[in-house]
């Protein structure tokens, strides 16, 4: 999947300039995708059920989820990935691990949960990389235009 990330990523797109988004938004659905087939990836979807049964909470398990596969992304594309672009991503992918988590059974997903996780991410993401570097890399708390997790329902009862 790295040479399609990248591949995918250096593609131009056949629409005309003003029916395009702007190329970090572009970018941010990209990684979208890429995190979608990560999550759904038959290898891999077990093993982040796992992760987030064995978290101990449900923030800590969407924080670790989201890290996870974020990280794979960054591997597989090279590093290639702008930290705004990871960042504005994370708050969807986000979204999609509590809709996995939710479909597993593992606990409710709730918008104070998401909200939750979002700035415990961002907690962790500061420890990780520092204050300046997390600032630019910050994940955004609200949903960016195109990408609004309204449009992905939470599986319920599952």
């Amino acid at each position: 999947m790295a040479g399609l990330i990248q591949q995918r990523m250096e593609q131009p797109t056949e629409q005309p300039a003003a029916q395009r988004g702007s190329p970090n938004q572009q970018a941010v659905e990209r990684v979208v995708i890429a995190a979608t087939r990560i999550i759904h990836d038959p290898k891999v979807k077990p093993q982040l059920v796992e992760l987030m049964k064995n978290a101990g909470d449900p923030v800590t398990a969407l924080v670790e989820a989201v890290f996870l596969i974020m990280r794979q992304i960054m591997e597989k594309s090279g590093r290639s990935v702008p930290s705004e672009v990871l960042g504005t991503a994370a708050f969807t992918v986000l979204h999609l691990v509590g809709e996995l988590a939710q479909a597993a059974g593992l606990f409710q997903v709730t918008p104070e949960l998401i909200q939750q996780a979002a700035q415990a991410g961002l907690e962790r993401l500061k420890q990780e990389a520092g204050p300046e570097q997390a600032q630019a890399q910050a994940a955004p708390t609200e949903p960016q235009p195109g990408m609004a997790p309204d449009s992905m329902p939470m599986n319920e009862g599952a």
